[in-house]
């Protein structure tokens, strides 16, 4: 079972257990939540491709419904701080992975760069910078520091080597 579907399923439960389902229907959780997750939600997840942009729509609608970031400081400073903060929960697993002997939990780390994805897109806003700009500055950069190894930009932003 992935995160999502995990995610979906505890989402169905809550429902269920908040009375928001018709019990004659579905006298057990587990019926509910079957058929929640296979005729509800996997079609919907199947269907829907997210885009950067609009994964950045929903993050701007947090920010604004929560009123986080009124100026242009605070919004710097709240997406600055949260990408520090998050990208260091994601090294801290990476070290107990590596030094401490724990296991590589997928569904946790994916959550973690979830969140760093989160303050990365209103870091990105916050500064009109877009995220086709980030990434062609970085090969860019990289081809340049590295030409050995990455080549030509000029063929890597073409499609044509990598």
């Amino acid at each position: 079972m992935t995160a999502i579907e995990r995610e979906a399923r505890a989402l169905a439960r809550k429902d269920y257990f908040d009375g928001k389902v018709n019990t004659t229907d579905y006298p057990t959780v587990e019926r509910y939540e079957e058929e929640w997750w296979e005729e509800r939600y996997l079609p919907l997840v199947q269907q829907v491709s997210m885009t950067f942009d609009h994964y950045m729509k929903f993050v701007l609608a947090g920010v604004s419904l929560h009123r986080h970031g009124d100026t242009y400081r605070e919004r710097l400073m709240l997406a600055s701080m949260g990408l520090g903060g998050e990208a260091g929960e994601v090294c801290d697993h990476g070290k107990k992975v590596a030094f401490h002997g724990a296991e590589m939990h997928r569904e946790a780390l994916i959550k973690e760069l979830g969140d760093v994805l989160w303050y990365y897109a209103l870091m990105l806003d916050t500064n009109s910078i877009t995220l086709d700009e980030v990434m062609h500055a970085n090969v860019l950069k990289l081809c340049d520091r590295y030409p050995h190894r990455h080549g030509r930009p000029e063929e890597i932003l073409a499609g044509h080597s990598v």
